[in-house]
């Protein structure tokens, strides 16, 4: 009796200590170790560049950083993207800030692919899809036969289109939504930036409308300097170079391009807008700069 309770006994200890051991696994299973890798970007460079006729002294100085969080899967996730420093277009210059933790990847890694390169018209037995966007009608990927980049306002490439707007006209056309001003980007424009691998002929265009639309002419200079420094900061933190962002993000099957600006405003000495760009049309980006003179101050983020 006294035998058989001591084996009792030993097996009641040995199952809960057996318990205990995977319950303890189950704790130790459940906690992924994580790990931080921080990539930074130094930009300094001073240059002159003719922009809509003016000829402007541009230097850059601010730092760009990257956050990925990699686990035991291997694999890096960009968790935060965030900057800091200053652009200087003829002496009148802005700090800026810049941060965020939301951030679409897949908009990002989505878009390297083989292309079409189909660009003419099609007059013959043809099925493009439309939608109305924002008030304007766009052409859909969903058409057939001739590819589709991406949704955009329906300038082409099937006959008649619903705009009269030829992809390498010499002025960019805007056409005006519900909400949001629809800013054509002519083909000379995105060549432009291929050959030369800059951004000045597209923030000279935005530029441009958004000193127009708040009219404030005399914010030309900083507008094209918040311009510049996020969207090619962003660019190249990524790793994307401005000819790919040219050729994959902008660019239509027609070689031309679209951006959408909206939320503008202006009060005191702030200004500030919404701007999303082409293949990432729903992907906001928020300016937000001051008209002051020689300082001045501004705050991005992604949306």
């Amino acid at each position: 009796m006294a035998k058989s309770k001591s084996i009792a006994i030993v097996l009641t200890t040995f199952l809960i200590f057996l318990l205990l051991g995977q319950m303890s696994f189950r704790v130790y299973a459940e906690i992924i170790p994580v790990a931080e890798v921080k990539t930074e970007v130094f930009f300094n460079y001073h240059w002159s560049e003719n922009v809509n006729g003016r000829l402007l002294q541009i230097r850059t100085n601010y730092v760009m950083e990257r956050i990925d969080t990699v686990t035991l899967t291997g694999i890096p996730k960009l968790t935060q993207l965030r900057a800091y420093g200053w652009v200087e277009v003829n002496g009148d210059r802005i700090r800026f800030l810049f941060n965020t933790t939301k951030y679409p990847t897949d908009k990002i890694y989505s878009i390297f692919k083989v292309k079409s390169t189909s660009t003419r018209t099609f007059s013959g037995s043809a099925s493009p899809v439309y939608e109305i966007w924002d008030g304007i009608t766009f052409i859909t990927t969903a058409s057939s036969p001739l590819h589709i980049e991406y949704n955009h306002p329906d300038n082409g490439p099937y006959y008649p289109s619903t705009y009269d707007i030829p992809p390498n006209e010499a002025s960019p056309t805007t056409l005006k939504g519900n909400e949001k001003y629809h800013r054509h980007i002519p083909v000379w424009i995105i060549d432009d930036m291929k050959k030369r691998g800059n951004l000045m002929s597209l923030v000279g265009a935005i530029a441009s409308l958004i000193a127009i639309l708040l009219s404030i002419p005399e914010g030309f200079t900083k507008i094209l300097a918040v311009a510049l420094g996020v969207i090619g900061g962003v660019l190249a933190v990524l790793g994307i170079a401005i000819v790919i962002f040219a050729e994959e993000v902008l660019e239509t099957e027609m070689s031309d391009g679209w951006t959408w600006i909206w939320g503008e405003g202006k009060w005191w000495r702030f200004l500030w807008w919404w701007q999303s760009f082409g293949r990432w049309r729903d992907w906001g980006w928020f300016f937000f700069t001051t008209t002051a003179r020689g300082g001045g101050g501004g705050f991005n983020r992604l949306r």
